[in-house]
């Protein structure tokens, strides 16, 4: 038994103390502590039923619950605040893009044009409305009365009008069209091109030469244009322009008088190359790296009579250097054509190769490397085929819908090119001298001088041949494609290499 001894607490109160009489009357160690710790867990913690197998773990203590489901929570808000930020950036970048392409979403493929019943449609039913139509029994394109359409050539380069010239032919009024008049304005001194001039304007009576006191895009807008016309300025390097592209420029001048200019969708034009490439308008293709054993068919268009690239390296520089003073690459570039007259292939069985091809390094940006690349310039071309083959021009549209002739983008403060650009005469009068030279003045300067937006209809879809730093352009087949094309689907008379 063990005996007790009795002690003061220094309050008069005694204390027993019981101390061993024996050695069978000391606990063992685990004893001993298994009475320690559940005298500290009786004056510190709770014990907890559901944690009662914890005791065998002397690390276990119920503070550490605490500690552990206050990291848990910290953690957790971290976790929230994270998952909250990233929404929000891409909450941010999905408003960044909408401003940049409203409405980007792959659109279904929607008919070019149809055709509107008058009568039906108010706005179709008297001769005074701003908007034009497609006669259901003649098939031909009806505007208001007073307004005279014309089309203004910036004229120079004989061996792309040729192929322009079939355009514009099935543009005018007398044809069905909308443009009551072609008017070249002569820029340039080479004899030759004049003299194909003087012979082409012979073949229709709606064209007419104009000759300026002196050459330079400011002398064209001074002294070819006049009030109360309405004009589409045109490069005479155009080589493409879909049979509803006038009309629908025309539609959106007119439906909104406020636009002060409004462009075509321009395949090869710096800025916008950069939307179509970001639309998935533009296919992966590569330059063919050694000359075929059979020539290029003259008269082969289509982008699937084309075989696939064969080549090991999915990549073909963008050249850094700037073309020299006539826009070409030096042979002993890497960006350089490969040879004349070759052609470029699209990558079928690899298509994920588009980021490495030429149009990713495009910009948007009217001198960026969209307006200095032949090579983003071609691959830009080879796609269209392949979308007017594939019936997929619609990979090009976008901008807010208003109905079934427009798609309008607003170019807000950037600057755009004037390749194809729908502007009133009185406009321009109007504004004589321009601030700056014609292309940001009528796309940019007096648009927010004026408070007047620029437009861009979307399915008004041009092709735009090649920029003075791209002539290195001229080493692919391209012309040949296209005077294909022109021949096949557009032109009354077959046109040929000039």
């Amino acid at each position: 038994m063990p005996r007790t001894t009795s002690e003061s607490n220094g309050n008069g109160a005694s204390l027993l103390r019981s101390s061993p009489s024996s050695s069978s009357d000391y606990l063992d160690g685990t004893e001993m502590q298994t009475i320690e710790r559940q005298s500290r867990h009786r004056h510190a913690w709770p014990r907890w039923p559901q944690y009662s197998k914890a005791a065998s773990f002397p690390w276990v203590r119920p503070r550490y619950y605490f500690t552990a489901l206050g990291i848990i929570v910290v953690l957790s808000i971290l976790l929230l605040a994270r998952q909250h930020n990233e929404a929000l950036k891409i909450k941010l970048h999905e408003i960044q893009l909408e401003k940049l392409i409203p409405s980007a979403q792959p659109s279904q493929p929607e008919p070019a044009v149809p055709i509107p019943q008058p009568g039906n449609d108010p706005k179709l039913s008297n001769d005074s409305s701003p908007l034009v139509y497609k006669d259901p029994s003649t098939k031909s394109w009806v505007k208001p009365k007073g307004v005279k359409i014309i089309a203004l050539i910036f004229y120079g380069r004989p061996e792309t009008v040729s192929i322009l010239d079939c355009y514009l032919k099935q543009n005018l009024v007398s044809n069905g069209g909308l443009l009551d008049e072609v008017h070249w304005a002569v820029n340039t001194g080479d004899q030759t091109s004049l003299k194909y001039l003087d012979g082409l304007v012979e073949t229709s009576e709606e064209y007419k030469k104009i000759v300026l006191p002196n050459q330079g895009f400011e002398s064209i807008w001074k002294n070819a244009v006049t009030r109360d016309n309405l004009y589409i300025k045109i490069d005479d390097d155009v080589v493409y322009v879909h049979e509803d592209a006038i009309p629908n420029l025309i539609y959106t001048k007119l439906a909104h008088p406020d636009a002060f200019s409004v462009s075509a969708n321009i395949v090869n034009s710096p800025s916008l190359s950069w939307l179509h490439y970001h639309l998935g308008a533009i296919h992966a293709y590569l330059p063919e790296t050694k000359a075929p054993d059979d020539a290029s068919v003259p008269d082969a268009w289509r982008a699937s009579s084309l075989p696939t690239w064969g080549g090991d390296n999915t990549t073909f520089p963008v050249s850094d250097k700037r073309p020299n003073a006539d826009g070409v690459v030096e042979a002993d570039d890497p960006g350089a054509p490969p040879f004349k007259g070759h052609r470029w292939l699209p990558l079928r069985d690899n298509k994920n190769s588009l980021m490495s091809t030429p149009i990713s390094q495009t910009e948007f940006d009217a001198y960026g490397a969209g307006w200095r690349s032949w090579a983003i310039a071609a691959q830009q071309h080879y796609s269209l085929f392949q979308n007017i083959e594939d019936g997929e021009l619609d990979r090009y549209y976008f901008g807010r819908s208003t109905d079934e002739h427009e798609r309008i983008y607003m170019m807000g403060d950037s600057r755009m090119n004037i390749n194809f650009l729908c502007v009133g005469g009185d406009d321009v009068v109007d504004n004589l001298p321009f601030p700056n030279v014609d292309e940001p003045a009528l796309t940019w300067d007096l648009p927010q001088k004026l408070q007047r937006p620029f437009f861009i209809n979307t399915k008004a879809i041009v092709a735009h041949y090649t920029f003075m730093t791209q002539h290195d352009l001229a080493a692919t087949d391209l012309l040949n494609r296209y005077r294909a094309y022109a021949n096949e689907m557009v032109c009354t008379e077959k046109i040929k290499p000039i």
